[in-house]
Order: structure tokens, then sequence, then C-alpha cells
């Protein structure tokens, strides 16, 4: 057995592919030219088809799952009025495609999606953007499991290969997020070219693939602003992963993989100087979502800077108004971001066990089986679509992981382990778990990880053959398989929020009873939401059910206490019917919770002006 601080990747692979290569002035690998030609010419073209087949097939059956799928939701409210998030790249990228593609602030959120969403809209047009960007997501989808597949195959065997690319065309979270306008989708996509473009290199290095991998790596972060961590590891590889190769050449190919990476970021670090005055790679909110992330009250989930405040609109006024506040100072983005930074590295200094031990719990929430939701959740799209729901019984990152993690270990005594995806694998969870949890942030991850199930497959099924010891994959995979499945997160809560949700935009588009039913599956899921009984309330409000609806606000206010907003409408409804005392309670309760909640204090002065005016005869 070799290590590979001595024998470097493309060695491996150059002995295990039987090729004698040589280096060619660009720092490639040569190999006789003539001679390949002949022994493919000597292929039948009957054999070529019937060995690419299966790639072709697979490619077609992703499609094919992926097409059904958005058939089964196309009723979800989402897929024609995005919400968060979605909402937001939708209204960005209409405003990119309506001619703005420089803007006028800084980069707060990613803009790699963004853009990518207004070239679409550029060529369907407005009224077909939805469901174009959808259909060239589940393309995207499709291809993504070749990609894999050919990788795996170079990096492995070409039935691993096979295996990989089935294992992602079947992935249930990967299909989800494939009809969603998320940037989850891309970056998978991106994810699958970068690790193909890795196992690429490994066999024949050349500048214009370390180009493409510089370029593949700045793009994600584009999209993905934690795949930056990929950068320095993919840099260090680039020399000591080819110890053997001259320096001259290694320089070379180092070179390039830099130039990639600049040939991307570079004019986005000048985009944002020309408009906002700072040089920023990407964009300012690493210091917000790293003080979400790392702060005394932090669980490992999001949670806004400002209570009620989760949807985009809020979250870059809300990390400028507070840092201003407290620094009693205008600030530019750069030293927002820096503030939000010293908040953490306080918290950090003051409690530093308290620090470690949520870090362990982010890491493992980032390999644990549930997806975690952000406003559309999961388990809510298994309800519209049968076919998510059935293939999610085994299909779920808590069997992947550890397989995946078996399949790294037995790596270990493969001539063509591919040790660079392991790093990757690892550094990219790292980046994850130091900010906070989603399961959207850590999609770009499952790429990385398919390869090694795959070969986990394969060779326990040949080691079962020829009587080998199973006992070190069998071990990984028990004690991965209870980490990842052990319960971490509040599902019922999170789950039942999605469900209000989706209710929410219902009762918004008019569909009151539809939303009625929606919330009452959210209340059997978690009695005791208390967004789900506010939620309630109001539709019982609307539809002027006033002891309905005063009991599902009584709920609410019973499970959480300082809920500012249920008071206020039970000091509405009470002022409405004429109990002036318990309205004139009710406000001054809200604005006991918040004080600057201008709509209650109106209330309430209206109601005191009523109780102190003389009665009229």
């Amino acid at each position: 057995m070799t290590n590979e601080s001595t024998k470097p990747d493309s060695d491996i692979a150059n002995r295990s592919h039987g090729t004698d290569y040589s280096h060619g002035p660009d720092g490639s690998r040569t190999t006789d030219r003539a001679g390949d030609e002949s022994r493919v010419a000597e292929i039948p073209q009957s054999n070529r088809l019937a060995r690419a087949w299966p790639w072709i097939a697979i490619v077609m059956v992703a499609l094919t799952i992926r097409g059904a799928y958005l058939w089964q939701i196309r009723t979800i409210p989402y897929f024609t009025n995005p919400v968060g998030d979605a909402a937001s790249y939708d209204s960005w990228a209409l405003e990119i495609a309506g001619g703005n593609w420089l803007g006028d602030q800084v980069f707060y959120q990613a803009p790699g999606y963004p853009y990518f969403l207004a070239t679409i809209y550029s060529i369907s047009g407005e009224a077909h953007r939805l469901v174009a960007a959808r259909v060239v997501q589940i393309v995207l989808g499709a291809m993504a499991c070749l990609f894999v597949g050919l990788a795996t195959s170079r990096m492995f065997s070409r039935s691993a290969g096979l295996i990989a690319a089935c294992i992602l065309a079947f992935y249930p979270p990967a299909i989800f997020f494939d009809g969603l306008i998320q940037k989850a989708s891309l970056n998978i996509a991106l994810m699958s070219i970068l690790v193909l473009t890795i196992a690429h290199i490994r066999i024949r290095p050349s500048r214009l693939k370390w180009v493409g991998l510089g370029v593949l790596l700045s793009t994600l972060g584009l999209t993905r602003e934690n795949a930056l961590a990929l950068v320095p590891i993919v840099m260090v590889w680039s020399w000591i992963g080819f110890r053997s190769t001259p320096a001259m050449i290694r320089e070379r190919g180092f070179a390039a993989l830099i130039g990639g990476v600049l040939l991307v970021l570079f004019p986005v670090a000048l985009r944002n100087h020309h408009v906002g005055g700072e040089w920023l790679i990407t964009t300012s909110q690493a210091g917000p979502n790293f003080y979400i992330g790392n702060n005394p009250e932090a669980t490992g989930r999001y949670a806004p800077l400002v209570p009620g405040h989760e949807t985009p609109e809020f979250e870059r006024a809300d990390a400028v108004r507070l840092a201003e506040t407290a620094s009693g100072k205008t600030l530019t983005a750069k030293e927002v971001s820096r503030f939000w930074f010293s908040r953490s590295w306080e918290f950090i200094r003051e409690a530093p066990l308290k620090w470690i031990s949520l870090c362990a719990r982010k890491f493992l929430l980032v390999v644990n089986r549930y997806e975690i939701s952000d406003v559309e959740g999961f388990n809510v799209y298994r309800d519209f679509s049968p076919l998510l729901s059935m293939l999610s019984v085994i299909g779920h990152f808590g069997i992947l992981c550890p397989i995946a993690i078996a399949g790294m270990i037995l790596a270990r005594s493969n001539p063509k382990r591919p040790t660079i995806l392991i790093v990757l694998s690892f550094v990219f969870a790292t980046s994850i778990a130091a900010f906070f949890i989603l399961a959207r942030y850590r999609a770009p991850l499952v790429p990385l990880l398919i390869p090694f199930a795959a070969f986990a497959v394969v060779e326990c099924r040949k080691r079962y053959t020829e009587r080998k010891s199973l006992v070190a994959p069998a071990i990984a995979i028990i004690v991965a398989t209870v980490a990842c499945n052990w319960p971490m997160s509040p599902q019922r809560k999170l789950d039942a929020m999605a469900y209000s949700n989706l209710a929410t935009v219902m009762a918004r588009d008019g569909n009151i009873q539809g939303a009625m039913e929606i919330w009452k599956i959210g209340l059997e899921v978690n009695p005791n939401g208390r967004e789900l009984h506010y939620n309630i309330g109001l539709a019982y409000l609307m539809q002027q059910k006033i002891p309905d609806a005063v009991k599902h606000f009584t709920q609410a206010k019973n499970i959480d206490p300082d809920l500012a907003e249920v008071d206020y409408q039970l000091g509405k409804i009470y002022e409405a019917v004429g109990q002036l005392d318990k309205a004139k309670w009710h406000y001054s309760e809200a604005l006991r919770i918040d004080p600057n909640d201008s709509e209650s204090q109106t209330g309430l002065d209206r109601v005191q002006a009523k109780l102190t005016s003389p009665p009229t005869e």
C-alpha cells in the first residue's frame, strides 16, 4: 500500500490506466496519439454505442423523473408565486434582465444565481420565466448525474460510475431542489462539473484544465460563498499532489489555477468597488451570517437578527441599522460585516467551551438526515408529489452519508483513491458548520459524497464475493448511521412552519379555505405552533368569525406571551366590540413587547381617548 504523500494522484491514475505519459511543454501528460487513435478505431461502432447507452439511459431517466416531479408540484402556490429568497432572486433577476446588469450597491446576496436566472428570463420572456428556469434546472440536474457518473468511473471503475449516476438520478433532495427557484440546483450542477474536472486533472493535467477548475471554483463561490474555502485546498493540491512533476510545470499549473479564479472574481470585486467604493470579492453578508451562526443564542439553524424579519428585504437593512446604532456612526458595507464578525469573536472569547459545543452540534446538523427547511420545506413538497414521497423512503442523506464514509475508508487501500475529494468534502462540510445550516446550503456536498458511496457498493460486493473482511466498513456504516440519523432538529416545529408558510401564500392569493386546510395539517404536525394559531386566527378574522379568531389568538398568546402581533390583533378585536379595558391592556402589552410598534401605540391612544371622553347623551 502506498501513501498519497509519496505517490501523487496523477501517477497513480496513470499507472492504473496502463498508459505511459510524458510531460508536454504546457505541463500536460501526453500519450502516443497515433496509438490511441488506432485503438479507438479498432473498437466497432456497435461496441461504442453499447458502452454509451447506459449513460444516455440514466440521463433520460433522471430527466423523466424530474419532469414528472415538476408536473406533480405544479399546483403548489409557490410554483407561480415565489416567496422568501426565491422571490428575492426572481425580483433581482427581472431587474437584471430589464437592463440593470451592473446594479448600484455592493452585493449582499450571492449574485451568481440571479444572473443565471436573468439569462434564462432574457431568452424565455417574463410570462414563462419561472417554468423556463425550472426546465433548465431539471436538464442541468439530469446532466449532473452524467458528470458525477463519469467522474466516479474515471476515479474508480465503470460499474461504480453507473451506480453513482443512478444515485444522483433518484436522490430525492436533488430532485426537490431542481424544482425550486433556489440556487441549490445550480450549486449541485457546478459541483458535479468540478468533481469531473478534478477526475480529469488527476489523469491528465493541463493548463487549460487548471484554468477551468479555477473558473468553476470561483463561479461556485458566487452562488455558494463558503465554497471559496475550497480554493486554497485546491491550490495546495495543485502543488503537492503532483510532486513527481517538474517544478516549472507545477508552477504553470498553479498560475493557471489562480488565473481561472481571478478571471471570475476580479470583475466582481471591480464591480463592487465601482458601485460601493470597496473591494469585496463576492458579498458583504459574511459578517451577519457568521454572527447568526455564532452568538450566545445560536442553535445552528437560521434565526433573523430581528425576530419576525426572516425575509430578504429585512436582512440587509436590519444588519446595517443595528450595526450603525451600536457603533453610533454611518458604516460602509465592509464595516458592517466587520462589526458582526467582532460580535461573534467577542462571544467566542468569552465562552470558548460553549462555542466548541455549538460547533460540534452544527457539524452534526450538517450530516444529519433531516433537510432543514427555509421557507419551502422538503416534507411539505412530499405531500404534493407521490414520486418524491416514494423515493424519500430510503433516499435520504442519512443513508447516503454513512455509505460514503464507508467508501472513504475502503478507498484507503485503493491505488486510485481520490484523496483530494475526501479533503474537499471535509472542508466544505466544515465551512457550512462555520455559519449555520439549511438543507440548501449542504446540497453541493452531495456530488462530493456520491462517488465514495458508489465505490462502497461495488467494493463491498467484491469483498463479499472474495470472502474478505467487511468489519471496518460495517463498523463505519453503523456508527455513521446512528450519528447521521440521530434526532437533532425540532422536526415537527420546522415542518409546521413550512406548512404555515404555504398556507399563508394560499390565503394571500384568496384561497382561504385551502389555506385553512393546510394550517390544520400543520397543527396536526405541531399542535403548539404559535404561528399556526396566529395565522388561523387571522383567517377567521377575515371571515368575521370573531369567537374562533379570539380562541386561536389566545392559544398563540398562551404558547408565546411575547408575540406582539397577537396582542395587537386582540386589541383591535376588543376595541371593535366595545370592550375598551381589554383592548387597552392588549395594546399596552404589545408595546411592552415592542416599544416601536406604532400601530399599537396609535390603537392605545385611540382607546385612552375613548375611555377619558365624557359619555354622549
